[in-house]
């Protein structure tokens, strides 16, 4: 059985070897005996480090032990016929810098925005003629908020207010993902002078917390407009 299991696959043209066995044997001659840096793991962390190092002229390999890259951002058919992304539909992590860096536009990457963004079933059986409850939000305030009101009037009320204090909160953390952080031990050893430069870190922080930002603002607008297709720049990507 399986040497004709072998033949088979001589027969179509494919490899009796796993995915990943076969992108390993296909990748060994393309190495070279010495690099100056190795990254272990393409995932898309791993992918973006190697991205910058060869920039600065270091010869960098990357070695992943599975037959794709990508990490979380990976889309794969884990069951027959459906196809699922692992994480790559949450971007507000990606910074626009690395963005413009790595000039990934040119390579193909397109933002395309979800709406509605969210859909939440709940476990319940239906009554009679209705269906089980569902939570579905989009960009629209007004029909997110017929959507809560099937379970709270008043949180549906106070969710205008709720989307204005996370984004203030998301536009107050989103300079620090730039920024080193504070150095503590200058701030509690050092002079005076010291202390207020370790302190100018957080000048970001301490000028958004001040900003009312317009309700419905989002992260994504901190992204080009040219990048994003197919809606508006409001909403979640």
């Amino acid at each position: 059985m399986a040497a004709s299991g072998r033949g088979l696959c001589r027969a179509v043209g494919a490899s009796p070897r796993p995915a990943w066995r076969r992108a390993h044997w296909e990748a060994r001659g393309h190495l070279k005996p010495e690099y100056d840096a190795v990254v272990i793991g393409a995932g898309h962390n791993g992918l973006v480090a190697a991205a910058y190092l060869q920039r600065l002229g270091v010869n960098t390999a990357v070695f992943e032990r599975r037959h794709v890259i990508g990490g979380a951002a990976v889309t794969e058919e884990i069951i027959p016929g459906f196809k699922f992304s692992r994480a790559s539909y949450l971007l507000s992590l990606l910074r626009p810098q690395i963005y413009t860096d790595l000039e990934l536009k040119k390579h193909g990457l397109r933002l395309h925005l979800r709406n509605p963004y969210s859909f939440t079933p709940l476990l319940e059986e239906g009554t009679g003629s209705k269906v089980p409850r569902s939570l579905l939000l989009g960009t629209d305030m007004v029909e997110n908020q017929k959507q809560i009101s099937q379970f709270s009037p008043q949180d549906a009320q106070a969710f205008p207010r709720y989307e204005a204090f996370m984004n203030r909160l998301a536009l107050a953390i989103d300079p620090l993902l730039d920024t080193a952080p504070v150095d503590m031990e200058a701030f509690q050893r050092g002079s005076l002078l010291q202390r207020l430069k370790s302190l100018s870190t957080l000048k970001p922080l301490l000028q958004a917390g001040a900003s009312h930002p317009p309700l419905g603002s989002s992260s994504v607008q901190a992204w080009p407009s040219s990048v994003i297709n197919g809606g508006s720049t409001k909403g979640q990507p």
